[in-house]
């Protein structure tokens, strides 16, 4: 949540959405806890979805035209393509073996809805996939057992939210060359490399997302003008990091803890990409994690996680711990 005052001329607060989950049935909510659907409907998202409408991978009949399924060389073993608004039957494990992938995005302007289903593969290739779609929502996922586990490529102004993506042998969350999505409230966990990825990627909102125990927790390689906000990306090699041309980023108000090597990282190819804004974050033993992009003068005994210089050439730094 954002909090008037930490970023001058970006955060203004608008009244709270209300809390799918909460047990309070409020604004256009149709079910709650305590308040379910009628018979026949399944409660998705505090919405009443009908029954005859939720696909299972498992049973043809359930497609309809959002979902096509193509069977993996011979083998008796299916992938998926996604062609319109698809919500899963919630709960099931679907054991899908990555084909060029495993679940492939064939839509703009569409949702995939897993409603708390996973799907499982073998250790290779993408899970869920998504290559130059616009405007794409994928929720409420469980992911496993991929290489790379969701991936957006050329894909702007999506949503990827709600989803659990853990155990896997590459990067969790991938976004490259893509604009204005928004990475809300995702667990990563247990990825070998990079929880959170963002390469060549601009202008995405990155809010709530917790990444432990990856090779990097959230990782920006030249991309700009993202927005890093309350997150925690602990456990790691690295937390957070900012790579190489990477300029007017917005860092606030994360946790990086108890990082192997660092808990916030920036590695600039130059000066001219020190302008980023990285404050009010909490590092290791919730000790705070300082950034200065300018010349500066400290003395006052502060014990601090980090203290990062970036373009601060002739500084002056004493009784710091």
């Amino acid at each position: 949540m954002c909090k008037v005052g930490q970023i001058p001329g970006y955060c203004e607060c608008p009244p709270p959405e209300p809390e799918c989950g909460n047990g309070i049935l409020e604004g256009d909510e149709e079910c709650e806890v305590g308040y379910p659907c009628p018979e026949g409907f399944n409660c998705v998202d505090c919405k009443c979805i009908k029954e005859t409408e939720l696909v299972d991978f498992d049973d043809p009949n359930t497609f309809g035209d959002s979902v096509v399924r193509q069977e993996i060389d011979g083998t008796g073993k299916y992938r998926y393509i996604i062609n319109g608004d698809t919500t899963l039957v919630g709960g099931k494990i679907y054991n899908v073996p990555a084909s060029s992938p495993a679940i492939e995005i064939n839509c703009s302007d569409c949702t995939l809805d897993c409603n708390g289903s996973t799907i499982n593969g073998t250790g290779t290739g993408a899970g869920i996939e998504n290559n130059g779609f616009d405007n794409v929502t994928v929720r409420n996922c469980i992911v496993t057992n991929y290489g790379l586990r969701i991936y957006s490529y050329a894909a702007d102004y999506g949503v990827i939210k709600y989803n659990n993506v853990s155990n896997n042998n590459d990067d969790g969350i991938y976004i490259h060359s893509s604009l204005n999505n928004q990475l809300i409230d995702n667990v990563v966990n247990l990825n070998s490399d990079c929880g959170i990825y963002l390469r060549s990627s601009s202008k995405n909102n990155i809010t709530n997302n917790t990444a432990l125990n990856c090779s990097i927790g959230i990782d920006l390689t030249t991309s700009s003008e993202n927005i890093l906000i309350e997150n925690n990306a602990s456990y790691c090699n690295s937390g957070i990091r900012l790579l190489r041309t990477c300029s007017k980023n917005t860092v606030v108000n994360n946790t990086a803890q108890e990082n192997k090597y660092e808990d916030i990282a920036v590695s600039a190819d130059s000066d001219s990409y020190c302008n980023n804004i990285i404050q009010n974050n909490t590092g290791s033993d919730n000790r705070p994690i300082l950034y200065y992009n300018f010349t500066i003068n400290i003395s006052n005994n502060q014990n601090i996680s980090e203290l990062i210089l970036c373009n601060a050439d002739n500084s002056n730094i004493n009784n710091i711990t």
